[in-house]
């Protein structure tokens, strides 16, 4: 017992596949050469009708700030580039000669001075209040004038 499908079912069940809805007795085939089939299922396919989604009484409570989601400001940043540099500031290559490592020694201690003291003189900084945001302009529609001769 065979029965053909109009083309407005194939059309629907198409539609339907590309929108991720399956239908239980067809499925739809992608041919090389560009074409689409619909062909029937050797077995329906066995899923329950969705169940509706439970209504949520209670907005969902939003922390403020999460421990992993935390914002660095540019004061921490700092910080954290110094404490870097500062280990990493004396020279161990054993190839190196020892003038050599000595002056490049100076220079990394030298910078880490100098990002110490931005430091310092960021923390006499106040905070900025942040902006709020800018509302974004309307797009508005360009229609070319067309000029009749």
């Amino acid at each position: 017992m065979t029965s053909k499908l109009s083309p407005s079912e194939k059309q629907s069940i198409i539609l339907n596949e590309a929108k991720g809805i399956q239908h239980p007795l067809y499925y739809v085939c992608h041919m090389k050469n560009g074409s689409v089939q619909v062909r029937k299922r050797k077995a329906p396919l066995n899923s329950p009708a969705p169940a509706p989604a439970p209504v949520v009484q209670e907005a969902p409570k939003v922390d403020e700030k999460k421990e992993e989601e935390q914002a660095y400001t540019n004061k921490m940043l700092l910080e954290m580039m110094t404490k870097i540099l500062e280990r990493n500031s004396v020279v161990n290559e054993p190839n190196m000669d020892p003038i050599e490592r000595e002056k490049e020694t100076k220079e990394n201690q030298e910078y880490v001075q100098s990002m110490e003291e931005k430091r310092i003189h960021f923390d006499d900084e106040p905070e900025p209040e942040p902006e709020p945001p800018k509302p974004q302009p309307q797009i508005r529609r360009i229609i070319p004038r067309i000029r009749r001769l």
